[in-house]
């Protein structure tokens, strides 16, 4: 569960800025996991499933400090990119 820390700035109701459609590219997600070593990384193909997203991604850490460094470098990540 994320706590208050993790907070992704708001976004306007007409959208990403830029007329950007998504927040992270696969790429960008990848290269965040890379660096914080995430561990057994796999990326589904779910935009057959779902109407809201085309690819499900699911990462590990070593320990409960780790998974929180991933998803706040995450999350940093995306409000660079806002």
């Amino acid at each position: 569960m994320l706590q208050d820390g993790y907070v992704i700035e708001s976004i306007e109701e007409d959208g990403f800025p830029n007329g950007a459609t998504e927040l992270l590219t696969i790429e960008e997600i990848r290269e965040v996991l890379e660096e914080v070593r995430a561990r057994d990384v796999q990326m589904f193909s779910v935009s057959d499933r779902c109407e809201w997203t085309d690819t499900m991604v699911v990462a590990t850490g070593l320990s409960d400090r780790h998974v929180r460094g991933i998803a706040e470098a995450l999350v940093f990540k995306v409000n660079v990119n806002l």
